[in-house]
């Protein structure tokens, strides 16, 4: 999860945008996973707010992306400073009540409102950006399933150790929904969105294999395709990126 958060900085700040707005988001996914490694390796209370709190920074980053879609922000700078009160606010009760079902419910009632808003948006995204958001969702969904049959049938399943699947699918699924944002910021910026991932192919006459870079965008407008070319810039850290040109 720290992987996800750091490269996902990296390479929207390299290749995207130098805009605030992902840096936080990425970051706070990132700190998600420190986190989880003090909680997980302590076994403590305070471990397990340092898990918990960055989760409801991350809603509140992403809210801020969806609020502010146009190119030259509309309420600045009092949409940041409401919303880091408002999250604050929210982290301080559940520190002061110390009442799970409190964080659960904010948390799980983000993560809803920020799905349906991506749903309600979904069919005037580009194809590009349904195919990036369907891949969050699906990744999502198979983090969940890994924490629900991990934690129901725990004597039957424990020697596969799936709970390390809710790490890996949910953080995942963070890092694509922070692409999907990256898309979305495209057309306000009168930019093109290009998704580059890491690529095999066969290359040489005794039929060797190489990997290399795949860049994949949305083109066309009556009706949109996706249009896939070799490139020699293979994504540095081995996953995903989008480029804003």
């Amino acid at each position: 999860v720290i992987f996800y958060g750091t490269v996902g900085t990296y390479y929207t700040r390299k290749f995207a945008t130098l805009e605030n707005r992902f840096p936080c988001t990425f970051v706070s996914i990132g700190a998600v996973g420190v986190g989880s490694t003090l909680f997980h390796g302590a076994l403590r209370s305070w471990g397990q707010i340092l898990d918990e709190v960055p989760m409801l920074f991350i809603i509140f980053a992403f809210a801020y992306c969806h609020l502010e879609a146009k190119a030259t922000p509309d309420y600045y700078p009092w949409l940041p400073i409401a919303l880091t009160f408002s999250c604050l606010s929210f982290v301080a009760g559940y520190l002061f009540f110390y009442f799970y079902a409190f964080f659960l419910i904010g948390f799980s009632g983000g993560v809803a409102i920020l799905l349906l808003y991506g749903v309600s948006i979904y069919a005037y995204s580009s194809r590009l950006s349904k195919r990036i958001f369907l891949g969050g969702v699906l990744s999502l969904l198979t983090g969940f399933l890994c924490w629900i049959v991990d934690d129901q049938l725990c004597d039957r399943v424990h020697q596969w150790n799936l709970h390390i699947g809710w790490h890996v699918f949910t953080g995942l699924g963070g890092y694509l929904f922070g692409l999907f944002q990256v898309t979305l910021r495209a057309s306000p910026l009168r930019k093109r969105a290009v998704l580059v991932v890491p690529w095999i192919v066969r290359n040489t006459p005794e039929g060797g294999y190489d990997v290399v870079g795949m860049e994949i965008e949305a083109v066309g407008r009556s009706k949109e395709t996706l249009a896939v070319k070799k490139v020699n810039n293979f994504p540095e850290f081995i996953l995903p990126y989008v480029a804003l040109r």
